[in-house]
């Protein structure tokens, strides 16, 4: 169970989808704002808000990976990976919660709702799972 719920795999995990993920709002912002809100919906300033929001999102792939480069222990990440799935977890619910509460139409939200607590779920067991782990092991190789 340890092997499959290994911080630093899980890290990775989610530095790879993380990013491709947000990077694809980054890259087209107008698809974004136009996904969110519907095509005569879209304001002109949307495609804006679209782009700062997946820089926001954004910097949680960039301390995962920070996380990977920067800090050893099994227990440190598992415990880092804990704080970012949990703040993974609160900036996209409260943002489609208000997105849903104004007029969005949430375009593609029947797949990234889901995805999305799938994915933390996944995290957050590998944090705990983890929690109390030897402190002086990175990635053991004999479990």
């Amino acid at each position: 169970m340890k092997k499959v719920f290994n911080p630093t795999v899980w890290l990775t995990v989610f530095v790879i989808v993380g990013t491709l993920g947000f990077l694809s709002g980054v890259f087209d912002p107008e698809a974004a704002a136009t996904d969110t809100w519907g095509a005569g919906n879209v304001l002109e300033h949307d495609a804006t808000y679209e782009l700062a929001l997946q820089f926001a999102f954004l910097a949680f792939p960039i301390m995962a990976l920070f996380t990977l480069i920067f800090i050893p222990g099994r227990q440190v990440r598992a415990r880092i990976l804990t704080a970012i799935t949990i703040g993974f977890l609160i900036l996209p619910i409260s943002f489609v919660s208000v997105f849903l509460s104004n007029g969005a139409e949430g375009n593609g939200l029947e797949f990234w709702i889901p995805f999305t607590i799938i994915l933390a779920t996944l995290l957050f067991i590998s944090g705990l799972s983890n929690w109390n782990a030897d402190s002086r092991s990175n990635v053991p190789s004999s479990e």
